[in-house]
């Protein structure tokens, strides 16, 4: 007898931001689809923001796409998937991704977050902790923000070029590189930003 299932057709967004490399595009894409096929889901349409910061929506297009369609009553799908948490959106204020999400639901069209331990069912126990990972996602991207300009702020005492229109003379030139606060460290293999190698090849070198 043969059966008459129908999966349920989804929607996947995917977010990859450039600190996150472990979050790439593919290793995303490859989780959702063992969750779509452990429950019931084919996926038929994709919306996507490669290498876009989770903070403000301004300038994610997939994101901004995904809602149109789905307020928009344009959306072809019943609900949509996403990785987890954070990909979602590291908003500074965690009621936006909230709101957002609200929206989709408010459609009819849910949100499934495929790589997290809970189930996002409406549940209390289910909506406490997605809101302390929201609380978490903001968080870490405003560390990771303060981190960076400690960073570069450091670099360029140093004498690093962090961008812009380079001057005509300066002092200890041989530190001048382009893209400095992501290039790997020779010495240790880190990134440049927040290693203290230089600080001993400089002294060394009699700078």
């Amino acid at each position: 007898m043969m059966s008459d299932f129908v999966p349920m057709s989804a929607a996947q967004y995917l977010r990859m931001s450039t600190e996150d490399q472990q979050y790439s595009i593919a290793n995303q894409r490859i989780r959702i689809q063992e969750y779509a096929n452990s429950h019931g889901f084919n996926i038929t349409k994709t919306y996507e923001d490669p290498g876009k910061s989770g903070v403000i929506i301004k300038h994610r297009k997939g994101l901004s796409a995904l809602l149109k369609d789905v307020v928009g009553g344009e959306a072809n799908f019943r609900v949509i998937l996403v990785y987890d948490v954070s990909r979602w959106g590291r908003f500074q204020n965690p009621d936006e991704a909230a709101h957002y999400e609200f929206l989709c639901a408010s459609s009819g069209i849910p949100l499934h977050y495929c790589a997290e331990q809970f189930s996002n069912d409406g549940t209390a126990s289910s909506s406490i902790l997605k809101a302390l990972k929201r609380s978490m996602a903001a968080e870490f991207s405003k560390e990771l923000g303060e981190k960076v300009v400690r960073g570069k702020t450091r670099l360029a005492e140093m004498g690093f070029w962090m961008g812009g229109l380079p001057v005509m003379a300066i002092e200890d030139a041989w530190f001048l590189r382009r893209e400095c606060d992501v290039e790997e460290c020779p010495a240790c293999g880190g990134q440049l930003i927040s290693c203290d190698c230089l600080f001993e090849e400089r002294e060394q070198q009699g700078f």
